[in-house]
């Protein structure tokens, strides 16, 4: 909880006046591209990877921003594709796009966390979080 408590407080700085970091300004910007809510992209990113683009989780089958699964999302694409954040940004952005995805609900229904609630708790945290300019 550190970690993401750390990371909001650096996203946040978005809205505080602070210049946007680079995958937050990649995420908002294909977000708005394909349709998709870039606060619940940008929130979906900070709880699953700290915005870490080389970020490896699950023991080593989910990559990147987004945390592509070898067994879901990531499909035949391998782990670099996933590492490189304009793949799978603009991918996860037509994904939350198509689904509709506005708040942690629809983040976790994309996403399939084990802890589906729990999930959903952190993402609308965030979302209301930076809305609030928190």
């Amino acid at each position: 909880m550190a970690v993401l408590q750390a990371e909001l407080l650096w996203v946040v700085g978005i809205w505080a006046g602070v210049s946007m970091p680079l995958m937050a300004q990649l995420i908002w910007q294909e977000s708005k591209k394909a349709g998709a809510d870039p606060y619940a992209m940008l929130a979906t990113a900070v709880v699953e990877s700290g915005l870490n683009p080389k970020a490896v989780g699950d023991g080593g089958t989910s990559f990147g921003l987004y945390q592509y699964h070898i067994v879901g999302a990531l499909g035949n694409r391998s782990k670099e594709w996933a590492f490189n954040p304009a793949n799978i940004i603009q991918d996860e952005a037509k994904r939350f796009a198509q689904a509709g995805v506005h708040n942690g609900q629809g983040a976790a229904a994309v996403q399939r966390p084990a802890d589906q609630a729990g999930y959903a708790v952190k993402v609308n945290n965030l979302i209301a979080d930076m809305k609030r300019g928190a």
